[in-house]
């Protein structure tokens, strides 16, 4: 059996191929039906570093709370300057962009169903 720390590890890797998974299809319906499959990649690359910096955020802060509301705050701004960027400066589709986020998070929070049903089961909850 893993451990706490290795379970979780093995959990947001999981996550993070869904959402790569799902981003990278969403990317290449785009290509084939518009133009902006760029943007649909550079919005969920985005979402899964937000999603690979939550759980940072969680192992590093443990039950300091105050820190852990201030990593948030740092990260959503990141997120929206990384936004800012990609339709100011490096001229990405925002529709095609926000397509790509998402996707990313759609991909997340499925995975994390599965993850609980799991977990249910294995309690003998399911």
């Amino acid at each position: 059996m893993l451990s706490n720390v290795a379970e979780q590890k093995v959990q947001v890797r999981s996550l993070l191929f869904c959402q790569l998974g799902a981003v990278i299809i969403s990317a290449a319906i785009v290509f084939v039906l518009f133009s902006g499959s760029l943007a649909v990649l550079y919005g969920g690359c985005l979402t899964m570093l937000s999603t690979w910096h939550v759980y940072k955020s969680v192992r590093v802060a443990g039950a300091d709370r105050v820190r852990l509301l201030k990593l948030a705050g740092i990260r959503f701004m990141l997120f929206l300057l990384a936004l800012a960027t990609g339709i100011y400066l490096l001229g990405l589709q925002p529709v095609a962009m926000i397509t790509g986020v998402a996707c990313a998070y759609i991909a997340m929070y499925a995975g994390s169903l599965v993850i609980s049903f799991e977990k249910m089961k294995g309690d003998g909850l399911g």
